[in-house]
């Protein structure tokens, strides 16, 4: 099963949420998001960016690759009751 092996404390830079131990002490030195124009890309956030950036922060969390957390979202919806 394939995961995502980008590095932890850039992607926890750029959901603003220390995904694990080490990226508490990245994000202590560095602040913002990451990217060479990343102070250009902040703006007002729509309903779907928030949308958009809570999953992705799941995703994060978990280590899926975007099938493999679309096949989990499709079972749970099958499945009777909450899914979240």
């Amino acid at each position: 099963m394939a995961r995502d092996i980008s590095p932890i404390g850039k992607q926890s830079r750029r959901e603003g949420y220390a995904l694990a131990p080490k990226a508490q002490k990245i994000m202590a030195k560095k602040s913002g998001i990451p990217g060479q124009h990343a102070d250009m890309r902040i703006r007002g956030g729509s309903l779907y960016l928030t949308q958009l950036r809570e999953k992705q922060k799941v995703r994060r969390i978990y280590g899926l690759l975007e099938a493999q957390f679309a096949k989990l979202m499709r079972e749970a919806q099958r499945t009777p009751g909450k899914t979240g």
